[in-house]
């Protein structure tokens, strides 16, 4: 693994959590703040789906560094996100009695499910492999106080 983390899959997958927790923190204020819970679905999927588990798929792509070697991994990054979106905007149109709705939840719903499985599929892969680079828990916490993430 480089240590140049920059095109990293743990970078890659941090940074889009990271977006996915800001816009989840906004629309939770914005909920708070006008009364409107129609998009509390919304909220929650994009915080779990969104924040928590890719920050998640970081520190397992950080624990088992040769995860981000598989062009895999991109896939499913991609698939993931792109998912997620059509997931949320299904959601949101689901919300206001739109009949459109369905094909986004459908496709998102589907491409999610791609993404996991191929994820499970990298993890199970790598984890199972003679000479694993696996790290122990204190190792991947000693690692990330000392990573340097250029976020430019």
């Amino acid at each position: 693994m480089k240590n140049n983390m920059k095109n990293s899959m743990n970078q890659r997958f941090i940074r889009i959590a990271v977006l996915w927790f800001a816009a989840g923190i906004m629309l939770g204020i914005y909920m708070g703040i006008s009364h409107q819970h129609i998009d509390k679905q919304v909220h929650v999927h994009g915080l779990l789906l969104g924040w928590v588990s890719c920050a998640l798929f970081a520190l397992v792509h950080t624990a088992w560094p040769r995860l981000q070697t598989l062009r895999s991994a991109a896939v499913h990054f991609w698939l993931h996100n792109l998912g997620l979106v059509m997931l949320l905007t299904g959601l949101v149109i689901e919300r206001r009695e739109a009949t459109m709705a369905g094909p986004f939840l459908g496709i998102g719903s589907i491409t999610l499910a791609v993404a996991t499985v191929i994820f499970t599929w990298n993890v199970w892969r790598v984890t199972t492999m003679q000479n694993n680079d696996d790290l122990t828990m204190k190792e991947v916490s000693g690692k990330l106080h000392h990573a340097h993430f250029d976020l430019s």
